[in-house]
């Protein structure tokens, strides 16, 4: 009663302009806060999720380029000339020689980017190398000997005299036909800087297709740090020159503590406020912290924006109430009530809204605008990064030389079909093809020969089969197909077709022509089987016995583990 009795002798108009008032305002101020509650809410978790598809983007080309690496080492550890060397230096010594010049001439200057090559022997010693001061040097308590020796090495990074970054990496040595039997360890000595120009954005870098990382804004930074906290490398051009940077932020103390990435809020180096993610990236001793934040200032820009409109829109709505409160409804709540709509359809993860149907000539009409370029430019993020992530999936399952499946992707897709074999009871058959003679080819004619008669295999294959059939390249020489809807019968019939194919092709090397041979292994998939792997070792017992039985054949799996031979050799 005591709050009423100010309002006792008002006259109606008075009292209904000041209940308007209080009544409409209210809400309103009660609405306006929670649109710029829910906007920043909903502009904080987009600033982070976009960090982090950029930082995975990012960490998605460092492994890139660390498999770049790991493949040329790879190749290199596989030349049959080391091995052979190895095998024989201690009956002739003068081989080492011999093999240091083939590292000098034919490995060293296929990489600019490779700084020297060590080879080892078991003991840890070094028996040739492109730098000739190292030979005869120790160095079996070096950890890419001591992690080399054991499989493929990759090592930590660090800064030489000139501040450029280095690092290695390692493989073993086996002998030739016994590939379980270690002679010896092949190291990589890479210089690294193309990690600095991949963070600045300056690279354009070749992984079976071209990909270019868009440089960040002013505001925005991604940069690679150990646990320590000692930069590496950064987008910023005046951070990366830093190579003694020590960074003291929450994403170092997390992944130092507990090995944990994050995604939050912290205050960086310089003490700013940023928005961030982190990634761990760890591959053997390649250990680091990819760290992408944003200033909150740049981050927040766009709320910013937001509260100055809502004070101006706070004012003018007063000023309306006052004067002309009986058009409240239409020039204030209707629009708020589409502009909270449309916050509401955001919040569900869509970006279809209809905000320009508000036609109020004032600062809300200012306000939907803006707000409705902020979704649409967040949307075009959204669909790059999807489109950015497809692009790397389609990458990872592909073979680099070939463009057929790999053998990762063959396994998967497998496994479905063999589910969907055994639930529909639909024939399914498995392929096995091997090239006759592979190495002599490499080793007589070069690996670039053995990489064309490789691509030229696959797109005989290709041309051969069903768009429905799954080709792979299986490893090496080897390829795999996987022939939905199809017995036994009718994927002998193809594989007969695709050997007497490849038999009659001419393969062109320095104006000769080579022919080649393959023999191949069939199994089809019984519904007692249940797996993949099941079928593949019965396929591949199936191509062994093509080989034993003198190669170019067609050899065809039973459910007891024995083989028919399909076709002859032929001259």
């Amino acid at each position: 009663m005591v709050a009423i009795k100010p309002f006792i002798g008002l006259s109606i108009r008075t009292k209904l302009t000041l209940l308007l008032f209080f009544v409409a305002l209210c809400p309103l101020l009660i609405l306006n806060w929670m649109s710029f509650l829910a906007a920043e809410d909903a502009l904080k978790k987009s600033t982070l999720s976009g960090l982090y598809q950029s930082a995975e983007y990012k960490a998605g080309q460092v492994y890139l380029y660390l498999e770049t690496l790991k493949t040329n080492t790879r190749d290199f550890s596989s030349d049959g000339y080391i091995k052979n060397a190895l095998e024989v230096m201690n009956d002739e010594p003068s081989v080492l020689n011999s093999l240091t010049e083939h590292l000098l001439n034919n490995k060293l200057t296929t990489q600019s980017d490779l700084l020297y090559i060590d080879v080892f022997d078991i003991n840890g010693n070094i028996v040739a190398s492109t730098k000739q001061e190292r030979i005869g040097i120790a160095e079996f308590d070096q950890s890419y000997y001591r992690q080399g020796i054991k499989g493929m090495y990759v090592s930590s990074v660090s800064h030489d005299s000139s501040g450029q970054l280095v690092g290695s990496i390692a493989m073993p040595l086996t002998k030739i036909g016994n590939p379980l039997s270690t002679i010896g360890v092949l190291v990589n000595h890479y210089r690294m800087d193309k990690l600095k120009e991949l963070f600045s954005g300056d690279l354009v870098f070749e992984l079976s297709g071209n990909t270019r990382y868009n440089k960040l804004s002013k505001a925005e930074s991604v940069y690679l740090a150990d646990f320590n906290g000692k930069l590496v490398t950064s987008s910023s051009i005046e951070e990366a020159s830093h190579t003694q940077q020590v960074l003291d932020i929450y994403p170092i103390e997390q992944a130092q503590q507990f090995n944990k990435e994050t995604n939050t809020i912290w205050q960086n180096n310089d003490g700013d406020s940023v928005a961030g993610v982190s990634i761990i990236i760890r591959v053997d001793d390649f250990e680091y912290l990819l760290v992408a934040e944003k200033k909150l200032t740049e981050a927040f820009s766009h709320i910013q924006h937001l509260k100055a409109q809502s004070y101006m829109l706070l004012f003018s709505t007063i000023v309306v109430i006052f004067f002309i409160s009986t058009l409240m409804a239409y020039f204030i709540t209707r629009p708020l009530n589409n502009m909270m709509s449309c916050i509401d359809v955001i919040n569900t993860g869509h970006f279809d809204i209809d905000i320009k149907s508000i036609k109020s000539g004032d600062e809300l009409e200012l306000l939907a605008m803006k707000f409705y370029d902020m979704t649409q430019n967040i949307k075009v993020m959204r669909d790059d990064l999807i489109d950015k992530n497809a692009k790397l999936y389609e990458l990872s399952i592909r073979d680099e030389m070939t463009g057929l499946y790999n053998h990762r992707h063959l396994i998967e897709r497998g496994e479905y079909c063999v589910a969907e074999a055994n639930r529909y009871k639909k024939p399914l058959s498995f392929v096995m093809v091997d090239i006759d003679h592979f190495k002599p080819i490499n080793d007589n004619f070069g690996h670039p020969f053995g990489d064309i008669v490789l691509s030229g295999i696959a797109e005989l294959l290709r041309g051969q089969l069903r768009s429905c059939d799954i080709i792979s390249r299986y490893g090496g020489e080897e390829f795999a197909i996987l022939m939905p809807s199809t017995n036994i019968v009718d994927a002998t019939a193809v594989a007969e077709k695709l050997r007497t194919k490849v038999a009659s092709h001419s393969f062109e090397h320095n104006g000769d022509k080579h022919q080649l041979t393959i023999s191949v292994g069939l199994a089809e998939y019984y519904h007692d089987e249940d797996s993949m792997m099941k079928i593949i070792a019965r396929a591949d017992k199936a191509l062994y016995r093509s080989k034993e039985n003198g190669r170019n054949r067609v050899s065809v799996a039973s459910s007891m583990i024995e083989l028919t031979d399909c076709s002859q050799a032929t001259a």
